[in-house]
């Protein structure tokens, strides 16, 4: 008879066959997660996290099916840290090339103000020469029509 009971122990599952699909079981001992289903629009009255249907069935499958959630949580972490890693060498290996990129446009930029600064300086001191002209044939002008008099 003790046999026939360690049989059917051992062949009963896990998780209850009757358990509804919108709970999370933890495991023996431990109180399930409930969940709710919410639609575009509804509103909840208290703080809540929304993940989608696919995140759900696999955060589900990944705790129900798991024996040491701390071993998958650890595992999880881990690759986040490896992914978040990769992106950050990606991006440091990819600025070196996006940075000499904006030197050289900056570089270019630089030489095209500096060109017309050059010509803009050569201007500048043509009309000093033109003004300061002008200024001498013009009190010239009026010292000889005052003094003419």
């Amino acid at each position: 008879m003790t046999s026939f009971i360690s049989l059917l122990l051992i062949m009963l599952p896990l998780k209850p066959a009757d358990f509804p699909a919108n709970m999370v079981w933890m495991g023996q001992g431990l109180e399930p997660v409930a969940t709710i289903k919410v639609k575009k629009g509804h509103v909840i009255g208290r703080t809540s996290i929304l993940i989608t249907p696919y995140e759900f069935i696999r955060l589900k499958s990944a705790v129900e099916g798991s024996d040491d959630l701390c071993t998958w949580a650890v595992d999880e972490a881990v690759k986040s840290c490896l992914n978040s890693m990769k992106e950050a060498t990606d991006r440091a290996t990819n600025r070196e090339t996006n940075d000499a990129e904006l030197i050289k446009a900056y570089e270019t930029r630089l030489k095209t103000t500096e060109k017309s600064l050059i010509k803009l300086e050569r201007h500048n001191k043509i009309m000093l020469y033109v003004a300061s002209g002008l200024a001498l044939v013009a009190s010239s002008t009026t010292a000889l029509l005052i003094w003419g008099k």
